[in-house]
């Protein structure tokens, strides 16, 4: 069972969890509990933080410089208790002066990259507000697995079941 909302909120403005993540231009460290990742993550952080690889003896991975750390900020209160604060989402908008389309599509950047497998919620707020940025990056990243036309047909029937 996923942390609720306030303990998750508590647990990350402490920022002082046991491992690192490093991103953004420049560079900053975002704190994260272990276990959490562990135990609510993906296989991605599971295999990371299991096995003897290099992230696990050092604490610290470091990921694309092209993520705000705003955004991951509102990814790992995500896996911590699997929900999007809309109100972190407004102000990272704001405090970014980028689009609601960009931040989601960002997001769902993150945990397709980290291989979250809770998309779908990320997915579900995007279509029901027809944000083209989030189905445009979902294209991308079925276009890596599937042929083109078969990840374009798969992502609209997706959206179009949201928006109904």
């Amino acid at each position: 069972m996923p942390l609720d909302e306030q303990g998750a909120d508590q647990l990350l403005r402490a920022a002082d969890g046991d491992f690192t993540f490093v991103l953004g231009v420049p560079p900053q460290h975002i704190k994260a509990e272990s276990f959490i990742l562990q135990k609510f993550g993906s296989p991605y952080f599971q295999k990371m933080l299991e096995l003897h690889m290099v992230e696990r003896s050092e604490m610290q991975v470091s990921l694309s410089p092209d993520w705000r750390p705003e955004v991951f900020r509102v990814f790992l209160r995500f896996v911590y208790c699997h929900k999007v604060d809309f109100a972190q989402l407004g102000r990272v908008v704001y405090d970014t002066g980028s689009t609601l389309g960009g931040v989601l599509s960002e997001l769902f950047s993150i945990a397709d990259y980290c291989q979250y497998g809770r998309t779908t919620e990320i997915i579900d707020f995007a279509a029901y507000l027809a944000v083209p940025e989030v189905r445009s990056a979902l294209h991308r990243s079925l276009e890596a697995s599937l042929d083109k036309e078969s990840g374009k047909a798969v992502v609209d029937r997706l959206c179009n079941e949201c928006i109904q």
